[in-house]
């Protein structure tokens, strides 16, 4: 590493130095132009040649040929998290899974089909970051989160297919979050153009992103298991601790919006106290069903501690 020191120059600008060696090998002098390019809050990326407007072509070509689906699903979404521009899904006899990966394809927000035979589908990604805020797609996905839990609290009935599609819509915005994510980091330049202010808050986010795709998980499994119980005297044990979960869920999400440590705290001291009535629940009640709803409200329980720990652990 070299030090260089900032010289005035003028009354609003300064200069420095750049290496000799730097210039040298990259054909630089007098009056020549520099690129100068801001990467983060105290970074600059200076460059002999101006950057490059293009997105970077990646392409990858996946065989279906003696694999299961979820396994074509779990490559997919490692192609498109890891940037590929262009898919290829292959195999003698694709077509008769054709509607299945059609269905798989839509977990990936502006992955789109542009070539498809009876062997070949080929998949373009179309997403530009200049459309995309990572903050308001996390508000996304919480509002989302919020209108589940709220079903979920009403018991309401004939809503699992809606919470369904829900769950799946935070399953889309989680693999684009991830997506953006991983980008950032590998090329800072991303991180300006999404709304991320520093390199440091990718890992934050991305631990965010985790957890919030979990509570929704669990919230579609609660209501699965909670419809299924029918009027059972446990119902109303587990309408009162789903009540202290959404206050909770709440209560950490505007301390993350606002950035507010000691209502994170508050917020993580309630733990212990769900945890109990959890188990209260499970000792209670042998039902399988009531089990179930008991062990995801403790993974809710969880991931809205894991977000209290995000808020806290900002600088």
């Amino acid at each position: 590493m070299q030090t260089r020191k900032l010289v005035k120059a003028g009354a609003a600008s300064h200069t420095v130095a750049l290496p000799k060696d730097w210039l040298k090998k990259n054909n630089l002098e007098k009056g020549n132009i520099v690129y100068i390019r801001e990467l983060a809050s105290n970074e600059l990326l200076v460059s002999s040649q101006e950057e490059r407007k293009q997105k970077e072509e990646k392409e990858i070509t996946i065989s279906l040929e003696d694999k299961k689906l979820d396994t074509l699903h779990r490559e997919l979404a490692s192609a498109y998290i890891n940037n590929h521009t262009t898919i290829n899904i292959i195999g003698k006899e694709l077509y008769r899974n054709v509607v299945e990966i059609r269905n798989i394809l839509n977990n990936f927000v502006a992955l789109e089909i542009t070539e498809q035979t009876s062997t070949k589908i080929v998949a373009k990604d179309m997403l530009s970051l200049k459309e995309v805020s990572i903050d308001k797609t996390i508000r996304r996905v919480d509002n989302i989160i919020r209108s589940v839990l709220k079903d979920v609290m009403e018991k309401s009935a004939d809503m699992q297919d809606s919470i369904n599609m829900r769950d799946s819509d935070v399953n889309r915005l989680y693999f684009l979050l991830f997506k953006i994510a991983k980008g950032a980091l590998m090329d800072p330049s991303i991180s300006k153009e999404v709304g991320i202010s520093s390199q440091v808050d990718i890992l934050s986010y991305w631990y965010l992103i985790l957890n919030l795709e979990a509570i929704a998980d669990h919230s579609k499994d609660i209501y699965s298991s909670y419809i299924s119980l029918g009027k059972d005297k446990s119902s109303e044990g587990i309408n009162a601790v789903l009540k202290l979960i959404e206050e909770s869920y709440l209560e950490v999400m505007k301390s993350y919006y606002g950035n507010d440590k000691m209502a994170a705290d508050r917020v993580a001291s309630k733990r212990i106290d769900i945890f109990n009535r959890c188990e209260e629940l499970s000792e209670k009640q042998a039902s399988m069903h009531v089990i179930r709803i008991a062990e995801n409200l403790k993974d809710i329980e969880n991931s809205i501690c894991n977000i209290s720990r995000v808020v806290m652990d900002k600088e």
